[in-house]
């Protein structure tokens, strides 16, 4: 880019300069002088008679430069909203009953033939408000892994059925999370409600359910509501589907978790809860009773 290119003027001096330059012009001066004066490249000036011709003075106004076009327009983002919120990927002959980034991206490019990298997936979810994000540090997340393996080996020790029960499942550790859309993203459900279609419209508040395994991997779903025990039980279920791992999830206390009814539905599960102290992030303890069936298989529905 050359030194006198205009492109390298702010929008607002942009706009002065390319008012100046035509005032200049309709004064009786040649478009080569006003150039030469104004240390501006001879093109640009042309350029700038062109916009006043065809559209006045309200044609010089710079706007603000923005970067690439979107890969997906607020039609396709309205879609993407609406299918985690309502959909799971089984839905979509997908494997997994959770979101995670790498679905997204698959359905994504089967719905719009867009192949769209998983870091544009990732910033496009905090766009919509459903932004994944790790609240423990490397120290928290060592600190969990160590407190469950310990738990294991007294489990081992304490309970000589316990083995038998688990059997040779793979262990895999989580670190579960709640939050709330954001507000940013009542925009879109306002706009989705005047939709002349209403199997679009979504209504009531949105929360989300997530998890960080210790691979890093993210894993969510979305529902309407406020956070109680069928929803947690719901998300764990589609977490744990696999019957030959064995899941442990650390998550930040909150009442439901200390509900029977959430303490029941959890119990035939294989999965286990801890809830973690806020101020400190350590673990307060499990949720389940010392019971035999808290290590059985899940229950369909």
């Amino acid at each position: 880019m050359k030194a006198n290119d205009a492109r390298k003027l702010t929008s607002r001096d942009l706009t002065e300069k390319r008012i100046s330059a035509i005032k200049s012009i309709m004064s009786g001066q040649s478009p080569e002088s006003v150039a030469r004066n104004m240390s501006i490249n001879r093109v640009s000036i042309y350029n700038w008679l062109k916009m006043y011709r065809e559209g006045g003075w309200k044609a010089l106004q710079s706007r603000k430069r923005g970067g690439r076009t979107p890969l997906l327009d607020e039609k396709a983002r309205k879609w993407v909203f609406k299918t985690v919120a309502t959909k799971k990927p089984s839905d979509f002959n997908l494997s997994g009953q959770l979101w995670t980034i790498k679905l997204i991206a698959q359905i994504i490019r089967e719905r719009f033939d867009i192949r769209i990298s998983k870091t544009t997936v990732d910033r496009t979810l905090k766009e919509l408000g459903l932004g994944l994000t790790q609240q423990f540090s490397r120290e928290d997340y060592k600190y969990h892994i160590d407190y469950a393996k310990q738990d294991f080996r007294n489990r081992v020790k304490n309970d000589p059925n316990f083995m038998t029960i688990v059997g040779k499942k793979e262990i895999r550790i989580f670190w579960g999370f709640h939050k709330s859309i954001s507000s940013s993203q009542l925009k879109i459900n306002s706009a989705l409600r005047k939709s002349r279609d209403s199997t679009v419209a979504l209504r009531g508040g949105f929360n989300m359910l997530y998890s960080v395994s210790t691979k890093g991997e993210n894993q969510f779903m979305v529902y309407r509501g406020r956070l109680v025990a069928t929803q947690i039980i719901d998300y764990l279920k589609r977490l744990s589907k696999e019957a030959n791992k064995y899941f442990v999830v650390f998550v930040d206390w909150h009442p439901v978790y200390e509900t029977r009814r959430f303490n029941t539905l959890l119990s035939p599960l294989n999965c286990r809860i801890f809830m973690t102290k806020k101020e400190s992030n350590e673990p307060k303890g499990d949720v389940l009773d010392k019971s035999k069936n808290e290590f059985g298989q899940i229950k369909d529905g």
